[in-house]
């Protein structure tokens, strides 16, 4: 199975391109990295350039499985939380587009507790214990071992590899 794993944001979007083996049921981390936009650009740009990329991964370079992605929240900071918004209907408007018609989802504590056994631990916690999954990678941010630990949970939540 081949996933496409994502950490939405406007600013910096996380992406992991993961592969799991049905008879290790082992993951294989295939390529990750970041979208980054420009914050002088328009809301309109960023967003096509987000989309663009993305479907540029599923017309080109690969057939996913499944897309998922972090589940959207709701915080005290409303603007950031209106950004995060327009880039999951954007994301989801674009790959729908392509024929995509589900973005499965994995809220943020599913994550931190499946990876570190703790929901409430800190981002260098969940990004230490991706080696153990897809052994030791050097991540620029926190919204690329994100977007790899939201593929590791939903592989291990589906039942297509161990959790360890």
């Amino acid at each position: 199975m081949l996933i496409l794993a994502l950490d939405l944001s406007l600013t910096s979007t996380g992406y992991a391109i993961i592969e799991s083996d049905n008879k290790t049921r082992k993951a294989e981390l295939i390529k990750y990295g970041l979208i980054k936009t420009n914050s002088k650009d328009f809301m309109g740009q960023r967003l096509k350039h987000i989309v663009s990329t993305l479907q540029n991964f599923i017309e080109c370079d690969y057939s996913f499985d499944a897309v998922v992605r972090e589940s959207s929240f709701s915080n005290n900071f409303i603007s950031a939380t209106q950004k995060i918004f327009l880039v999951n209907g954007a994301v989801t408007y674009g790959l729908f587009d392509l024929g995509i018609d589900e973005i499965y989802e994995v809220h943020v504590t599913t994550v931190k507790k499946t990876i570190t056994g703790d929901g409430k631990a800190k981002k260098d916690k969940v990004q230490e214990n991706l080696a153990k999954y897809v052994g030791w990678h050097t991540y620029k941010t926190f919204d690329e071992s994100d977007a790899v630990a939201v593929g590791l949970t939903w592989l291990i939540k589906n039942d297509y590899i161990n959790n360890l």
